[in-house]
């Protein structure tokens, strides 16, 4: 229907069968049976009337009344690979993930032909499944992760309990597939780990954090040279000190400690990165080793 009628905006369609009367009469002769066939003369002539008024509107050539979509915007695709079985997906993340892969312009050839003068074809996106460990919320437990089939096509995403017999296959078809722009966007549906945690100094610490390494050191002994007189901190010279006089060596202590714990924290982080990474590169090699084979 496309090749015959490239102006149509829209094909009225349902579940893929083709529910227009005006879009079905197009491409079908009615015979002196009252039945409807496929000729090709019909088609031709069809083609020729619509082309007509094309040529006129295009330079150079640019269409020609052999054009068809697939010769413009790139044959279809076919792209099945095993997807990664370790990682986890936040339901509301992937589905959004896998509506935004789906968005295309909705326009005629002949209008995509004249945003992309001689330009290469951006990607299509038509049909996506993938069986994927699914958490429902960000709160959810590891354990409670459920393995689930994802599918997405016209905008709509359902997902639906899947089992392990069918492995964490990953199926896309669509028009100029390009791997790494679609498993990165695939891979913001994860549950992303957490961000790395900066390394803090004694000027990063607010009053509240002060007070809280003094609550947790009720029985510090003042440095030498200080006493305290039952109100206020005193220095040698009988001078009030506004803060506690061990509060300097208590915030080093304090901070050397968190430095430990926070350099721990981003060595793990950076590893479920690191992971995430080579993860997502081996399926964009395996998506291209579809797409070649």
């Amino acid at each position: 229907l496309r090749h015959i009628n490239p102006e149509a905006r829209v094909i009225k369609a349902v579940a893929g069968r083709v529910v227009s009367q005006p879009d079905i009469e197009s491409m079908l002769f009615h015979d002196t049976n009252n039945t409807y066939n496929f000729v090709s003369s019909n088609a031709v002539k069809r083609r020729e009337q619509l082309y007509s008024s094309l040529d006129a509107g295009m330079q150079n050539g640019s269409i020609s009344k052999s054009c068809t979509w697939s010769r413009w915007k790139g044959k279809l695709q076919q792209l099945d690979f095993e997807g990664p079985s370790e990682l986890l997906f936040l339901r509301p993340h992937i589905v959004m993930a896998m509506r935004s892969l789906l968005t295309v312009p909705n326009e005629s050839l002949p209008q995509y032909i004249a945003a992309h003068p001689g330009g290469k074809p951006s990607m299509e996106v038509l049909h996506i499944s993938a069986t994927l460990r699914v958490l429902q919320t960000e709160r959810s437990e590891e354990s409670e992760a459920k393995l689930c089939m994802l599918k997405a096509k016209r905008g709509v995403v359902t997902v639906s309990p899947s089992d392990a017999s069918n492995g964490h296959k990953i199926s896309i078809s669509g028009r100029n597939l390009d791997p790494q722009a679609i498993m990165l966007a695939l891979f913001a549906g994860l549950r992303q780990p957490p961000e790395l945690k900066p390394i803090r100094t004694a000027e990063d610490l607010s009053s509240e954090d002060k007070k809280a390494i003094l609550a947790a050191n009720p029985s510090a002994p003042l440095p030498e040279g200080f006493y305290y007189n039952g109100s206020n901190f005193l220095d040698f010279e009988g001078n009030t000190v506004k803060e506690h006089p061990a509060l300097p060596q208590l915030v080093e202590e304090f901070l050397q400690k968190e430095h430990q714990e926070v350099e721990k924290f981003n060595s793990e982080v950076s590893v479920v990165r690191g992971k995430i990474d080579s993860l997502m590169q081996e399926c964009v090699e395996k998506a291209r080793a579809a797409l070649t084979g």
